[in-house]
């Protein structure tokens, strides 16, 4: 029962740290084989420049791989997602490293995670704002469930996601 409490609060401090809170497990079953877990929004950012100041990174990278499950902390499921830093905006970062997002989510679809971003897919490329959850481990989450904006076709970024809403929704290269 102990280590049930340690992992639950592990888990706790995992979501935490991807700038949300973990709200209700199971709250509704679609079907009999698939739960929900929701999510609630840890912190509103009214300025691209207030996310900055509060991620460790802010880079345009690529996903390369499918993504994969990680480690399920308290039945909440994570995925490990791999990218390749093309251009660094902000923080400890460089051009041609590979980072490890953890997500919040399940691939196989057997669980709903409501209020977050989808998994970001196989070559697509990405503007991320991220932060690291413990120092000494080389993983990364998204700042507050509002730092993922996808490239287009061209030069234009689209902020996936309904997370503070009054960050703008289409951003250029050249804004981040």
């Amino acid at each position: 029962m102990r280590s049930r409490k340690i992992a639950l609060v592990v888990a706790l401090a995992v979501v935490a740290a991807a700038g949300v809170s973990l709200v209700v497990q199971n709250s509704r079953t679609p079907t009999p084989s698939q739960g929900v877990i929701s999510l609630s929004i840890a912190k509103e950012y009214k300025t691209l420049a207030e996310l900055q100041r509060d991620a460790d990174v802010v880079a345009l990278v690529s996903v390369e791989g499918e993504p994969s499950p990680s480690k399920r902390l308290a039945n909440v499921p994570t995925i490990d997602v791999h990218l390749r830093v093309e251009r660094v905006f902000a923080g400890g970062a460089q051009v041609g490293d590979t980072i490890t997002l953890i997500q919040i989510g399940d691939p196989s679809g057997q669980i709903m995670v409501e209020d977050s971003i989808p998994i970001l897919q196989n070559g697509k490329r990405y503007v991320l704002y991220l932060n690291r959850q413990f120092p000494d481990q080389p993983q990364m989450f998204v700042t507050g469930q509002a730092g993922v904006f996808e490239a287009d076709s061209g030069t234009e970024f689209h902020r996936l996601g309904d997370a503070s809403a009054d960050l703008p929704k289409s951003v250029s290269l050249d804004q981040f």
